[in-house]
C-alpha cells in the first residue's frame, strides 16, 4: 500500500498573481457599478490635497491624502483620512476625521468626531466633540458649543466649553471657561488658576487634584476612589465597571477562544512571544487601521469591507489582554507542558490574564495607563501578525 502523497508546498508567486487578478476584477466591477449608487458626494484623494479659500463645496465631501488642508467652505458633512490635517475653513455640517496630527483653527457648525495622535482646536466647534487619541489641546481662543467626550493620553482645556466634559485620560488640565459638569477618570488632574467652572467637578483617580488658588469652582470638586468592584451606581454599567469584573469578562472570552479555536490561540501565543515585532506591528495597526476603515467607507463600494475591518479592530482592542495573556502564560508554564491541547492554552491564558489584571492594581501613578497602553499594543500586534501566517503550514487555519 503506497503512502498518500504529501500536499505540494504553496507557490507564493503564483498565489500573489492570482490575488492581483482577483483584486483587478473587483476594482473594474466597482468602477462600473459606482454610478449606480447615485450618491451626491465629492470624493478627492491625493498625496497633498488642498481645498482653496475661494472654493465652496455643496455636496458631502470625502478627502484622503498624506496631507490635507481645508481652507474653503462646505455646506455638508466632511470626512477626512490623512497623516496631517488642517481645517481652517467653514464647515456647515459635521466632520469625521482620522489623522496622525490635526489642527482646527476654522469653524465647524456641526459635531466633530476625531481619531488622531494629536489634536489642537483653536477655532470653534458648535456641536459635540468625540475624540480618541494621544493628545487633545483646546487653545484659549478655542470653543466647543456642545459636550466633549474624550479618551486620550493628555487633555489640555484652556478654551470655552458650553456642555459637559466626560471621559478617560492620563493627564487632564482644566484652565478655561467650562459651563457644564465635569466627570473624568484620570491619573492626574490639574485645575489652573484661569479655570472658571460652572458645573460640578467629579473625578476618579488615585491622586488628589492640583487646584490653583485662584481657580473658580462654582459647585466644588469631588474625588472618587477607584473601586475594583465597580462604582456601585444604580445602572448596570456602573455596577459592572470594576476592574475585577472586567478581568472575569476577559477570562470568559479567553476561555471561549482557547476551547473553540486552540490552533488560533496557539498562533496568537507564538506571535506574542515575538515581543519587539508584535509591538511594532501593534503600534502601526493602531495608527493605520482606523484610517483604512475611513478610506474604505468613503469609497462607497468598500463599505462592507470597512464594517468588517472595524469589527475586527474593535474585537482585537478588547481581546488584546487575552492575546498578551496567552504569551505571558507560555512564558510562565514549563515548556514540557505545551502539548498543544486546549487545556494548556486555557491554563496559559488564565495565568497571563490574572497576572496582567493584578499588575493594574499597583497603587502607583500612571502604572495603570502605561500597562493598558502596552498591553493593547502588544495584543493588537499579535493579532495583526496572523495576516502574515495565512499562507504558511503553521497557519491557524491549517488542518
Amino acid at each position: 500500500m503506497t503512502a498518500a502523497p504529501l500536499p505540494a508546498r504553496p507557490d507564493f508567486a503564483h498565489s500573489r498573481r492570482m490575488a492581483l487578478v482577483a483584486i483587478g476584477l473587483i476594482l473594474v466591477l466597482a468602477a462600473i457599478a459606482a454610478p449606480a449608487f447615485g450618491i451626491a458626494a465629492d470624493v478627492r484623494t491625493s498625496g497633498e490635497l488642498t481645498i482653496g479659500a475661494d472654493e465652496r463645496i455643496t455636496d458631502d465631501l470625502y478627502l484622503a491624502g498624506g496631507t490635507v488642508e481645508f481652507l474653503g467652505a462646505a455646506e455638508g458633512d466632511v470626512s477626512i483620512a490623512a497623516g496631517k490635517a488642517t481645517l481652517d475653513g467653514t464647515i456647515a455640517g459635521s466632520v469625521q476625521l482620522a489623522s496622525g496630527q490635526a489642527e482646527i483653527p476654522g469653524t465647524i457648525e456641526g459635531s466633530l468626531r476625531i481619531l488622531s495622535g494629536r489634536v489642537q482646536i483653536s477655532g470653534a466647534v458648535e456641536g459635540d466633540v468625540v475624540m480618541a487619541g494621544g493628545q487633545l489641546e483646546l487653545a484659549s481662543n478655542g470653543r466647543i458649543g456642545g459636550n466633549l467626550l474624550v479618551a486620550g493620553g493628555d487633555v489640555d482645556l484652556r478654551g470655552a466649553i458650553a456642555g459637559d466634559v466626560t471621559g478617560y485620560a492620563a493627564n487632564v488640565t482644566l484652565g478655561g471657561a467650562l459651563q457644564g459638569a465635569i466627570d473624568l477618570n484620570t491619573s492626574g488632574l490639574e485645575i489652573a488658576n484661569t479655570a472658571r467652572i460652572t458645573g460640578p467637578v467629579t473625578y476618579t483617580s488615585r491622586r488628589g487634584a492640583d487646584v490653583g488658588a485662584n481657580a473658580q469652582l462654582a459647585q466644588g470638586i469631588e474625588q472618587r476612589d477607584l473601586n475594583p468592584w465597580g462604582d456601585g451606581g444604580d445602572d448596570p454599567i456602573s455596577r459592572a465597571s470594576g476592574s475585577l469584573l472586567r478581568i472575569v469578562w476577559a477570562l470568559v472570552a479567553g476561555a471561549l477562544l482557547a476551547i473553540a479555536a486552540p490552533r488560533l490561540a496557539d498562533q496568537l501565543g507564538r506571535n506574542g512571544l515575538r515581543l519587539p515585532r508584535s509591538l511594532v506591528v501593534g503600534l502601526a495597526t493602531l495608527v493605520l487601521a482606523p484610517i483604512a476603515v475611513l478610506v474604505l467607507m468613503i469609497t462607497i463600494v468598500g463599505i462592507p469591507g470597512g464594517i468588517i475591518l472595524l469589527a475586527l479592530f474593535v474585537a482585537a482592542l478588547y481581546l488584546s489582554q487575552v492575546f498578551a495573556g496567552l504569551a505571558i502564560g507560555r512564558l510562565i508554564l514549563p515548556n514540557r507542558w505545551n502539548d498543544g491541547s486546549r487545556g494548556f492554552h486555557l491554563l496559559a491564558m488564565t495565568l497571563g490574564v490574572i497576572l496582567l489584571g493584578g499588575l493594574r492594581f499597583i497603587p502607583v501613578p500612571y502604572v495603570h495607563l502605561a500597562l493598558t497602553l502596552a498591553i493593547t499594543i502588544w495584543g493588537v500586534g499579535a493579532a495583526a501578525m496572523l495576516i502574515g501566517s495565512l499562507d504558511r503550514r503553521e497557519s491557524v487555519v491549517a488542518g
